[in-house]
């Protein structure tokens, strides 16, 4: 990574009122709703006593007010980036998964058919969302031996997972990243636990 990243700590946001009724966020705006916030404490004090170095988050809302909760334990300058945003989602941003395939039918048969390379009507795929992570990796510029607090997406993360881990997105899809799952991944021992 360009530095002796030791350990990445990769968090999802906590819930929004999108979540809830199943429309897909993309780049909006959304803030966490009641269970939300309550999700970022929960996770706040998992990670309270975890030795953290930097906190890098999406620079969208629900990821900036859970890295916030997070950062209460440890008074760090949070590292806001668009490159840690979810999947630009296009034409699809605000619908539920069956609208975006009433609307778009085609697209939905691509997406099944190559569902990494396919891209959301005027937004992206899944491999531009690995670009962006790219980048994100290749611009941490920290000390040797740090521990690192990711707070971004289900999509972001699961792609920068596939990338730290080298395991097939087929694999990553069936990977649990619900709200308040906390994943740890070693880059000594290449090893991913799941911690919360």
């Amino acid at each position: 990574f360009g530095v002796c990243v030791v350990e990445f700590i990769v968090v999802r946001h906590g819930e929004t009122d999108w979540n809830l009724a199943g429309r897909k966020q993309g780049h909006a705006g959304t803030n966490l709703n009641e269970t939300g916030k309550k999700q970022a404490k929960e996770i706040a004090e998992k990670l309270g006593k975890e030795k953290i170095d930097a906190i890098c988050s999406s620079d969208l809302p629900r990821a900036l007010e859970t890295a916030r909760e997070i950062n209460l334990f440890h008074n760090l300058e949070i590292q806001e980036s668009g490159l840690l945003r979810e999947i630009d989602l296009g034409k699809c941003n605000g619908m539920t998964s069956k609208e975006m395939r009433e609307k778009f039918p085609e697209w939905g048969k691509l997406k099944d058919a190559e569902p990494e390379t396919t891209p959301y009507p005027n937004g992206e795929s899944h491999k531009d969302v690995q670009k962006r992570v790219q980048k994100f990796l290749k611009k941490i510029t920290l000390g040797n031996n740090q521990i690192i607090l990711v707070v971004s997406h289900q999509g972001f993360n699961r792609d920068l997972i596939q990338l730290l881990t080298g395991k097939p997105y087929a694999e990553l899809k069936k990977m649990n990243f619900h709200h308040g799952i906390i994943y740890k991944f070693d880059t000594k021992t290449n090893k991913l636990n799941q911690i919360g």
